[in-house]
């Protein structure tokens, strides 16, 4: 009887699992076209591709970059439409042609297919539209993405965990809340719009009522402002927007407030300037364009360390609220006289 050589379809799932789980992301890929028992085995023990950072640049209405970062390498796909009814797909030094499809559906559903079996935290996912780009290629390109991320023939519905959510275009809720809808919010510390049309206001009501909005450690918005309260940004210790009005019992309310690192936000104005220059009182001194004032929190630190606010009023339009302890007087360029002095004087500020 001759002999024949064991082959990777004929070992038991725990050798073949040792093999999986000692292989890369291109391996991985390379076994699963070997054979359909492998890539079933693959399918239903769900391996983790271990990806760190997940970049999706629409370069221009005609192209979509991917960039998919482990620990050991990079992969970079580029899908290019190269007419109305064709696209090419260019990866590890190969090109190949797909008939009868558009590239927001092959980009899409591919990206899809490959974060199914992510199962570790991804450091940064970002999508990023060109200016040039339609909101058609964002919005088909989201939905393509969740169609494939969710494994329909065996019921399952992935929930993906990432720090940080990068998002540049123009700014449509729909889209995002799809993308955020598939974070886990417990593990969401930064979320990052930066808008790239030309309209100064967006809403984002659906997005500041999220679980991951309210979770989130940092928020930055580029390009466009809010016209929500600024009780939205309360909770949040690190982070920079434009904001249409605030009023001033909000600057005192978020001024009260011992939670924020450093908060830098533009006013289109403050709708009752007047209350807001009698209750922060004169500044204690200006720089500039820039006025400053400081006060002392009564809750110590752990360290017994006195909690201190500095807020900052550029050019009658930024403000940065920044705390910090009196043992930090370096950090805001402050001379060591300067806090004995505000250490000793009466503070007005009941908190």
């Amino acid at each position: 009887m001759p002999y024949t050589p064991a082959s990777l379809d004929s070992l038991p799932d725990r050798p073949l699992r040792k093999i999986f789980d000692h292989c890369g992301l291109k391996e991985k890929e390379s076994l699963k076209r070997t054979s359909a028992s492998l890539r079933h085995f693959h399918v239903t023990n769900q391996f983790d591709h271990e990806l760190t950072h997940v970049l999706v640049h629409a370069t221009s209405a005609n192209q979509i970059y991917v960039r998919l970062q482990t620990p050991e390498e990079d992969f970079d796909i580029i899908y290019n439409q190269s007419g109305e009814n064709h696209c090419t797909v260019a990866h590890n030094g190969g090109i190949r042609t797909i008939e009868r499809r558009d590239m927001t559906t092959i980009a899409g559903h591919d990206l899809g297919l490959i974060l199914q079996n992510q199962q570790s935290r991804i450091k940064e996912l970002t999508l990023a539209f060109n200016e040039e780009c339609r909101t058609t290629i964002c919005e088909q390109l989201v939905d393509h993405l969740m169609h494939g991320l969710d494994n329909h023939i065996h019921g399952q519905h992935v929930i993906l965990k990432a720090d940080q959510f990068w998002y540049s275009g123009i700014i449509n809720e729909t889209p995002i809340m799809k993308i955020l809808n598939k974070l886990q919010s417990e593990t969401l510390t930064t979320i990052w719009l930066d808008d790239e049309s030309e309209q100064r206001f967006h809403p984002i009501e659906r997005i500041m009522n999220s679980d991951h909005w309210k979770g989130t450690y940092e928020v930055y918005l580029n390009g466009f402002a809010v016209r929500n309260s600024l009780k939205n940004f309360y909770h949040i210790p690190m982070g920079r927007f434009d904001i249409e009005s605030v009023s001033t019992h909000e600057l005192m309310e978020l001024r009260a407030l011992i939670i924020f690192e450093i908060l830098e936000f533009t006013i289109m104005a403050i709708r009752d300037q007047r209350r807001f220059l009698t209750l922060f009182g004169k500044p204690r001194k200006t720089e500039g364009n820039t006025q400053i004032w400081y006060f002392r929190y009564k809750k110590k630190t752990s360290d017994n360390l006195r909690s201190m606010l500095r807020v900052q009023f550029i050019d009658k339009k930024t403000f940065i609220f920044q705390r910090f302890t009196e043992d930090q007087y370096e950090l805001i360029e402050m001379e060591k006289s300067e806090m004995d002095t505000i250490l000793s004087t009466p503070n007005k500020f009941k908190t």
